[in-house]
């Protein structure tokens, strides 16, 4: 978190390598964090079941066995090549207070704070009760307000991606449904495999034209 927290910090003065605007898309975090959250929620939760079949399934094979598998070292290790690597080079420093968007920065920190008060909240219900899915479900119009408010903006051009240079044209109704299902299944697979999910949607963001300085300091 420490780590998130320094990066977050340091990214938020740096510009656009090649537009000028702030290096970080706040448009297009809004979009998709909240539904990458809800992803991710959702893949926690099939974490903690899957964990137990796994689990079972394993005791069973070593009992068939006898034996447990044998842990084996990963060969070589990592290497020094990418400390020689170029650096990439970036715009100047800008001022905090110039360079962020407040308004779409605090509609990421009220989802934030609000899943945070429903997992807490959550911990004090008996769990599947019908409080505890009452509360695990008012996730979801928290994620979809936010990214719905976000797309309206998006479709209507008030709002506009422009990270990825092509002059921030509006988004058609498939590709902000292709964002949010892709959202989803990313936190999905992150809330699952315990990777995080901003780092499989980079590798996506990159499909659609975005930066890889700006995609990766998106999320």
């Amino acid at each position: 978190m420490g780590t998130a927290v320094s990066t977050v910090y340091y990214n938020l003065k740096l510009r656009h390598p090649t537009i000028d605007i702030p290096n970080i898309d706040y448009d297009l975090a809004v979009l998709i964090q909240p539904m990458l959250m809800l992803g991710i929620s959702i893949g926690v939760a099939f974490n903690v079941i899957f964990a137990d079949w796994m689990e079972a399934a394993k005791r069973l094979e070593a009992d068939g066995n006898g034996t447990e598998a044998e842990y084996k070292l990963l060969p070589g290790g990592p290497s020094n090549s990418t400390e020689n690597e170029a650096k990439v080079l970036a715009k100047p420093r800008v001022s905090i207070l110039e360079d962020v968007r407040w308004k779409e920065l605090g509609l990421l920190i009220f989802v934030w704070m609000a899943f945070l008060a429903l997992q807490i909240i959550k911990n004090y219900t008996a769990t599947c009760s019908a409080i505890y899915w009452a509360v695990n479900l008012l996730q979801i119009p928290v994620s979809l307000g936010v990214s719905g408010y976000e797309s309206i903006c998006l479709y209507k051009g008030w709002r506009k991606i422009a990270s990825t240079g092509d002059g921030g044209s509006n988004l058609k109704v498939h590709q902000l449904i292709t964002y949010f299902l892709l959202g989803v299944l990313a936190g999905m697979i992150g809330g699952l495999l315990g990777v995080g999910g901003g780092s499989i949607m980079c590798l996506l963001f990159l499909e659609f034209g975005v930066p890889p300085q700006v995609s990766s300091r998106s999320f």
